[in-house]
């Protein structure tokens, strides 16, 4: 069993809070039952919302909470969820500085996937929040009303110039849900407002112009 739905990126100033500028982009998911000979289900989503977290100078922490219930939507407690995260897609460009904000200038959009283009690999990482009990790196175990909360972890200089595939993984019993949502590596509005150049003002996997003009990461530019 499959479903699709889509989840537009919406930037609200709310006070001192960092919040999301859009990327001009969706979030994706789809849940996917793994091999349950028994016709139970273990369903999964992922969500998040519109703010995010300086978690360094360099770094920027995306905060999503995983939900796990049966199929009557009676939360699952003590499940424990793996979590995965790859690249998926990356673009070219630069960004320059518009009437009131920095904006990307998009030379090539690359799908991993496609025939000639080249995989960076990981460029973000899953951390467990503080609060949420853990069974190893990267596992979370879900609390008495279904949840648990991660961070989606990675440097500024990725922030929109990154697509990424975020998955979560729970096994309760000999069923098994997972549940994907692909998504850009959002950047905070208050790193693209004012004159002050941003983090990533060329994309980290080069101008995409020239002889880069393609979607191959060309050692002049990409060093990871």
């Amino acid at each position: 069993m499959k479903f699709t739905h889509r989840m537009s990126v919406v930037a609200v100033l709310l006070g001192t809070s960092i919040t999301i500028a859009g990327c001009g982009g969706s979030d994706g998911g789809f849940y996917e039952d793994v091999g349950n000979p028994s016709g139970n289900i273990v369903n999964l989503s992922l969500g998040t919302g519109q703010l995010m977290e300086d978690e360094s100078s360099t770094r920027y922490d995306k905060p999503y909470n995983v939900l796990v219930t049966d199929g009557a939507g009676r939360p699952i407690q003590n499940a424990e969820v793996r979590f995965t995260i790859e690249t998926i897609g990356f673009r070219k460009g630069s960004r320059s500085l518009g009437i009131d904000a920095w904006v990307d200038s998009i030379e090539q959009d690359c799908v991993v996937s496609d025939p000639g283009t080249d995989n960076p690999g990981a460029v973000s990482t899953v951390v467990i929040d503080p609060g949420t009990t853990t069974s190893g790196p990267g596992r979370a175990i879900t609390d008495a009303t279904g949840f648990a909360d991660i961070y989606v972890r990675y440097a500024k200089q990725y922030a929109t110039w990154t697509t990424v595939r975020l998955t979560a993984t729970s096994t309760v019993g000999s069923v098994t849900g997972r549940y994907s949502v692909d998504f850009p590596l959002p950047i905070t509005l208050s790193d693209i407002e004012g004159t002050d150049p941003p983090p990533g003002i060329e994309s980290p996997f080069g101008p995409g112009v020239g002889v880069d003009a393609n979607c191959s990461l060309n050692p002049l530019y990409w060093n990871p």
